[in-house]
């Protein structure tokens, strides 16, 4: 894959992480909100099919540098924008290759 299309493709992932996130923030309204990269995985895969499958395809979710590494790039520059919050840690889903899971809140 050329430079420029995983840059591409890159950005088309994480404008749909945006999206990911202010999905659930809306549905959110008045209540606090929390969720973490794992739900964020699975609404993405949920809502965008088409290209959850390329990144699966492109960064796997196990290596180095992998989908779940760019949606937790993606969430923390949500969070250094204060578009969401980070509120810690807890315990990862059982699959997820590491025992804790970084929380945020909307």
């Amino acid at each position: 894959m050329s430079e420029k299309v995983d840059e591409a493709l890159k950005a088309c992932i994480r404008a749909c992480i945006e999206e990911c996130v202010e999905y659930l923030c809306r549905q959110a309204q008045e209540r606090i909100v929390e969720f973490t990269s794992a739900d964020i995985e699975r609404l993405f895969a949920e809502r965008y099919p088409g290209i959850w499958a390329q990144a699966l395809l492109k960064y796997g979710t196990e290596g180095r540098f992998t989908i779940r590494s760019l949606i937790g790039i993606t969430l923390d520059a949500l969070s250094k924008k204060r578009v969401i919050q980070k509120i810690g840690e807890k315990p990862a889903p059982p699959d997820w290759g590491f025992p804790r899971i970084v929380a945020y809140r909307c």
